[in-house]
């Protein structure tokens, strides 16, 4: 739980002051994940779009579900930072950690790209379809909306959003957004075995702040495999 400070004006002693409330209320969204089989029902929903978006919106989900990329990367990423006879995409040295990142990429992932990039050999992966101007891409907004509509029409709601019994939203998390695809991301490489510190350098963080809380904290798969063996009692 984290505490969210506000101030209210309260009548106290006949007088009228401000004061300040202190709420408790969920934890961040950070330890919000994804399970693989929402995981894999986003990118499916991707596929259900117009045929001019479906491999634009498939890439941009699997890019930051299966490779971690932050919006903003998710956006700029360029063709030549894409290896698809090797299958790997090299983002260079990463300007927080000073690091080289190259991350892997997986076959269905690589046959989109092939036909998001045809036979071009520079410029952006993913151009905005709709612009006159072919080689302008994405927002950094623009990638955030196109994640809320895809998890919308998955019917898929943060566990970090609160809703009351009509389904209306209350407070935390409202959409599924590229921060969550990431840090999906990487509960599923500690989930696959992959050490702390390579999903660190991969994922381009600073430090392993962020990482001892994402591996920390079990995900929804794990609690419920865990659970219904030992739970017997």
């Amino acid at each position: 739980m984290v505490e969210e400070q506000s101030y209210e004006m309260v009548e106290e002693n006949g007088q009228t002051i401000m004061k300040k409330v202190v709420k408790q209320r969920i934890h961040n969204r950070s330890l919000y994940f994804l399970t693989h089989e929402e995981a894999k029902k986003l990118k499916d929903t991707a596929l259900t779009f117009g045929t001019d978006r479906a491999n634009q919106y498939y890439a941009i989900i699997s890019l930051g579900i299966n490779v971690g990329l932050r919006r903003k990367e998710i956006a700029n990423l360029n063709i030549k930072q894409v290896n698809l006879k090797d299958k790997y995409i090299q983002l260079g040295i990463d300007t927080k950690t000073r690091e080289s990142r190259i991350i892997p990429i997986q076959d269905d992932l690589k046959k989109t790209l092939i036909m998001l990039i045809g036979t071009r050999t520079d410029g952006y992966v993913i151009l905005h379809k709709s612009r006159k101007d072919s080689k302008r891409s994405y927002s950094e907004v623009q990638i955030n909306n196109i994640v809320a509509q895809i998890g919308k029409r998955a019917d898929i709601k943060p566990k970090g959003g609160i809703y009351n019994s009509d389904g209306k939203f209350l407070e935390g998390m409202k959409n599924i957004n590229p921060h969550l695809l990431r840090h999906s991301w990487a509960k599923f490489c500690q989930l696959a075995g992959i050490e702390k510190n390579i999903t660190r350098v991969m994922g381009g963080w600073k430090n392993n702040k962020m990482l001892d809380e994402i591996y920390g904290t079990p995900s929804m798969e794990t609690m419920l495999e865990e659970g219904g063996k030992k739970m017997n009692w």
